[in-house]
């Protein structure tokens, strides 16, 4: 009976160290966003959504800061600057940072301007910038 109890003790510190371990040398999930692409509209603003996926959900709340900045789009002209920071709550992989375009009647061609991700927390940046693409539609 005590060799019985010794050999489950040995087995359960066993199963708990390994456990222990494994939790220790996890990586924290991958944040990914694509480069998105909106029509300009001719008046007012568009509101374009930027997802933002984490390859795995989250052991804890994961958060990241962004700002846009300008590419060949200009801020106040283009698209409305903006900036924040964006968490996404453990056991969860999604989320979405919600940008505004202004429309206009010129005949342009496509601009874009950039989305800037910096200081991640509990989070991997696959890329640290994706472009929002304003597609001209005059």
């Amino acid at each position: 009976m005590l060799k019985t109890l010794r050999s489950l003790a040995t087995v359960i510190f066993a199963a708990t160290l390994l456990a222990a371990t494994a939790a220790a040398t996890t990586l924290p999930p991958k944040l990914t966003a694509k480069n998105t692409r909106v029509l300009e509209g001719d008046s007012g603003e568009t509101i374009v959504k930027l997802k933002l996926r984490l390859n795995a959900p989250a052991l804890s709340d994961t958060s990241v800061t962004w700002k846009t900045r300008n590419g060949t789009a200009n801020r106040g002209e283009d698209y409305v600057k903006a900036s924040g920071r964006k968490t996404i709550k453990a056991g969860k992989q999604k989320a979405r940072i919600k940008l505004r375009i202004k429309g206009d009647t010129e005949v342009e061609g496509k601009e874009f301007f950039k989305v800037i991700f910096a200081d991640p927390t509990n989070l991997e940046l696959e890329r640290r910038r994706v472009r929002v693409i304003i597609l001209d539609d005059d």
